[in-house]
């Protein structure tokens, strides 16, 4: 195990990475030569997935609403550059977090053929997932998750943009949270050094659980 706050070099970081993600988990990382160009690739998903190459076209073309599907906390200390955030569904206990699909329906303003990607942290992670099932079962017609989500964007692309850079990126629908901005003045570069940080505990201690 390798010991709390330890940095990495970025070498040592991608190999971890790698091999935590190789690890069987009712499904397989799809093959590919290259990580940016990788999906889980789950079976019996009712959603299609999408790749780090292909996230970093719909940000650059703004042709989708990136969605995290992360409790707004999470989302203030960091968080894909571009990407919003709205209020959870009232009344779910934290340990089935999912997001208000009235609040993504009030965001896209009633449009329920807008183009959605919904990402978390990371492959074992379920928020997207129930999220997007939600969102089907509304009546939203083009829902794609980044199944590989915070974990393998900061691997490939560098840190997600820092909490002091998320007051511009809270929704409307976000909720009185927002304007509280708890844990705003993390930086960046502290969250992404420990890779005990960038990964949750359950991937390193047992492999194979689900982080809700």
């Amino acid at each position: 195990m390798i010991p709390k706050g330890r940095s990495l070099t970025a070498g040592k970081t991608a190999l971890f990475a790698l091999l935590l993600m190789l690890t069987p988990a009712g499904g397989l990382l799809a093959q590919s030569s290259r990580i940016d160009q990788a999906i889980l690739d789950e079976p019996n998903q009712k959603t299609r997935e999408v790749s780090t190459d292909e996230l970093k076209r719909i940000l650059a073309s703004k042709s989708a609403v990136v969605l995290d599907t992360r409790p707004h906390r999470e989302f203030a200390m960091s968080h894909i550059p571009g990407a919003q955030n709205v209020a959870p569904k009232p009344g779910i206990p934290v340990s089935m977090y999912v997001s208000d699909v009235r609040e993504v329906e009030r965001l896209v303003n009633g449009d329920k053929g807008k183009p959605l990607v919904l990402y978390c942290n990371g492959p074992f992670c379920g928020k997207s997932k129930r999220l997007s099932e939600e969102l089907l079962a509304a009546g939203f017609t083009n829902v794609r998750r980044y199944q590989l989500g915070i974990p393998v964007w900061r691997l490939s692309s560098g840190s997600p943009r820092s909490s002091s850079m998320a007051s511009g990126m809270c929704s409307s629908t976000t909720g009185p949270q927002c304007s509280a901005m708890p844990g705003t003045q993390r930086s960046s570069t502290r969250a992404a050094s420990p890779v005990l940080e960038t990964f949750p505990r359950a991937w390193w201690s047992r492999g194979k659980t689900s982080v809700r």
